[in-house]
């Protein structure tokens, strides 16, 4: 099987589901319902400037409005979580604005302590056998600084990944 000591998770859009109560926050501003599947980049931002929308703007407004311990959990996540830590150190590599917030979450959902939160924007420095993230180009970083390791693209409508927690699962050899 696959050897994994050491397993990095990115959380937003992984473990919570951000993208949806973020889009509610732009639809209440803009009036225009996005769905997750309207993005075909990890950067919604930019459809929101292509579209003619203040971007900043709506930047600030989700990071102001949104409250990490709310977000809600991708279907599986518990549970692959669960399976993964009984045969690796799992840690939780975010840049999260909100560091109080995600940790509240991580404990809440997930059982994991501040000690099990890794901050970085640039998730490449961050050591470990696997790393799953939805966004292609930080696997792409990850996969470069640590070739020995294993990067999952995990999916989402952006990304054109089909791997959800079933095939991170099967990928790693969980049962």
């Amino acid at each position: 099987g696959v050897s994994v000591k050491r397993l990095l998770i990115d959380c937003d859009g992984v473990l919570a589901n951000w993208l949806t109560p973020a889009l509610a926050v732009v639809a209440e501003i803009t009036g225009r319902q996005y769905a997750p599947a309207d993005f075909n980049s990890w950067d919604i931002f930019a459809r929101f400037a292509a579209d003619g929308h203040n971007a900043r703007a709506l930047k600030d407004a989700i990071y102001g409005r949104l409250d990490l311990r709310e977000l809600p959990v991708y279907p599986g996540a518990r549970e692959a979580v669960a399976a993964l830590r009984e045969r690796a150190e799992v840690y939780v590599v975010s840049s999260a604005w909100d560091v109080p917030g995600r940790i509240d979450w991580l404990r809440r959902h997930f059982d994991l302590r501040h000690e099990h939160l890794v901050y970085a924007v640039h998730k490449h420095v961050v050591k470990g056998d696997v790393f799953v993230d939805d966004h292609a180009g930080n696997v792409t970083t990850w996969s470069a600084a640590w070739p020995e390791g294993r990067a999952v693209l995990y999916g989402q409508p952006y990304n054109a990944s089909a791997a959800g927690w079933p095939e991170v699962l099967a990928a790693l050899e969980v049962p």
